[in-house]
């Protein structure tokens, strides 16, 4: 949905680190990598400052969470946060209130119609590059971007499954395409 896309760009000019909060969940985060990060910086000029990326944040503990809403605060002139999650309901509220929320889910009727129709279009020129002879299949993959709106990449996933696998029946099971991830 272009999270991790805007974050990348937000970061791109200055120091910045990438933590998958999925896999580095808890309090060990902060102290052994998010210290030690901060603590080996050169802040060079006023207004220089680094940034923590930390992606699929909702995945983080409550401790975590707890744990960063005084750091955020104390190092707020040299350091910025970005996270990023799917899943807002699990970031605590006092650590939400030290953040600005930026929804990419689509607004308005017109604005998920036409996403839903870019990744229709978008499935279906992948699958002729690749070959997949049911490209043309409009109803194909309307059941396809079905499964998953709005996530395109997930919406990809299930798409490479079927074309490698050679499954058509896929797409009326309940497959999951998080299985391959």
């Amino acid at each position: 949905t272009g999270k991790s896309t805007l974050a990348n760009i937000l970061s791109e000019e200055h120091s910045f680190i990438k933590i998958n909060a999925s896999k580095n969940n808890g309090v060990d985060l902060l102290r052994d990598t998010i210290d030690n990060y901060i603590s080996t910086l050169d802040f060079n000029s006023v207004g220089d400052y680094k940034i923590i990326y930390l992606d699929e944040f909702d995945r983080a503990t409550t401790q975590l969470q707890d744990a960063l809403k005084g750091y955020i605060e104390l190092n707020h002139e040299n350091v910025r946060f970005i996270f990023t999650t799917n899943h807002i309901h699990k970031i605590t509220p006092e650590l939400k209130s030290r953040f600005t929320e930026i929804c990419f889910d689509p607004i308005g009727t017109q604005e998920r119609e036409f996403m839903y129709n870019k990744q229709i279009n978008y499935l279906r020129a992948i699958a002729k590059k690749e070959g997949f002879e049911q490209w043309n299949d409009k109803e194909l993959f309307t059941k396809i971007v079905n499964k998953h709106f709005p996530d395109l990449r997930k919406s990809i996933q299930f798409l490479s499954h079927i074309i490698y696998s050679k499954d058509l029946s896929l797409i009326n099971n309940d497959y999951n395409s998080d299985k391959d991830t």
